[in-house]
């Protein structure tokens, strides 16, 4: 049975529409109301925008040709071309609208920030851009960087459907993460987790650590190798997700590494805190 039936509302109208967490493919993956489910004349469309899962649940009164005609448009749509090397929008740009400049400006991420981090504009879908790069370091050629994947946020006075996240990565990296370099590349002395793109920038820039956004609440297992490379690990995740921290600083505790859990809630996430509260929160200055 999946995990979808109970959020099915046989008296809903058609074309009405609920949200649901989770669908069976991302199950325990994150917390949002990722998945879209809308009422049809003869069952049920679901769409997960997390991982790009569609779903039908056939009403028992509808006909045969009917549901045949909806199984075959949503399986088309779980099919996701995702490209062999990623690229910036063709209309990505640097000029950033009135908007967007505030919305950023709000969150004390700055024009030398926003330069550091490649931020852009993406007109025709009407998102800030984040890059999502891969680092690589070296002894002769310092920093160098590899584009895998696009994050897309769109205005937070837009008040469409769409979801708030578009986002792209590249063919064969299965979780894509969002790395915010420490400021002296080789310094493995601690890093900083967190879920959102913007709160690793905000963390990164206000401590000078490392800080990786996990872009949900679930920290997937390969990533367990690479944060035991760091002296101190700091798990701080929206304020819904502290349980799911407190077990990862336990499995983190169990592999011999130095684990600290936070949560704050005014305000609640690390991309809304000023650098000082970062800083305060994360013990930089004691």
């Amino acid at each position: 049975m999946s995990v979808l039936t109970e959020h099915l509302d046989y008296s809903m109208a058609e074309g009405m529409g609920t949200r649901a967490r989770e669908c069976d493919r991302c199950v325990g993956q994150g917390n949002s109301m990722a998945v879209q489910i809308t009422r049809k004349a003869d069952g049920f469309l679901a769409y997960c925008f997390r991982c790009s899962k569609s779903y039908f649940f056939p009403d028992e009164n509808a006909s045969e040709k009917q549901v045949k005609q909806i199984m075959e448009s949503s399986a088309k749509k779980t099919h996701v071309n995702r490209p062999d090397v990623v690229t910036l929008p063709d209309d990505y740009t640097t000029e950033l609208p009135p908007k967007a400049a505030v919305q950023l400006y709000n969150l004390e991420i700055m024009p030398d920030e926003i330069e550091k981090y490649d931020i852009g504009w993406c007109p025709s879908r009407e998102r800030i851009v984040v890059p999502v790069y891969q680092y690589r370091y070296s002894a002769t050629h310092g920093l160098a960087k590899k584009l895998v994947g696009i994050m897309g946020r769109k205005l937070s006075d837009d008040t469409t459907d769409k979801p708030k996240w578009w986002s792209q990565r590249q063919a064969d990296i299965k979780h894509p993460r969002y790395f915010a370099p420490a400021k002296a590349p080789t310094d493995r002395s601690k890093i900083v987790v967190v879920e959102n793109c913007f709160s690793a920038i905000k963390v990164a820039e206000a401590t000078g650590w490392a800080s990786i956004a996990l872009l949900t609440s679930y920290l997937p297992y390969e990533l367990y190798g690479p944060l035991c490379k760091y002296n101190e690990v700091h798990l701080w995740l929206d304020a819904d997700a502290y349980g799911k921290a407190c077990q990862y600083q336990a499995k983190l505790g169990n592999r011999g590494v130095t684990a600290h859990t936070h949560v704050t809630y005014d305000p609640p996430k690390p991309k809304d805190c000023t650098p000082a509260q970062i800083r305060s929160e994360l013990g930089v200055d004691s």
